[in-house]
């Protein structure tokens, strides 16, 4: 993020073409992926959040599966952020 780096658990679920899971950043903060989609190798989602200094916002997220690996990138307010999530 532009605020650095972002550590989560990220637990995924596809069933056909629906995504669903959520990222655990710890400290009770977890964010819900909204509006899955799995279409071959190629995930969407989205992911609503509250901000510490009120109010929210919205990651639109996208990413390629490769082996273990997912690559995408993350936008939000005008910003696009590449993101790496890998398997455990």
């Amino acid at each position: 993020s532009p605020m650095g780096t972002v550590e989560a658990v990220v637990t995924l679920k596809a069933d056909g073409t629906t995504l669903t899971g959520q990222f655990d950043l710890g400290g009770g903060r977890v964010w819900p992926i909204d509006d899955g989609v799995v279409d071959g190798d190629r995930i969407t989602f989205q992911i609503d959040r509250d901000r510490p200094s009120g109010g929210g916002m919205t990651y639109g997220m996208s990413g390629t599966l490769k082996g273990d690996t997912i690559t995408g990138a993350a936008s939000a307010m005008g910003m696009n952020v590449d993101w790496t999530m890998t398997r455990k």
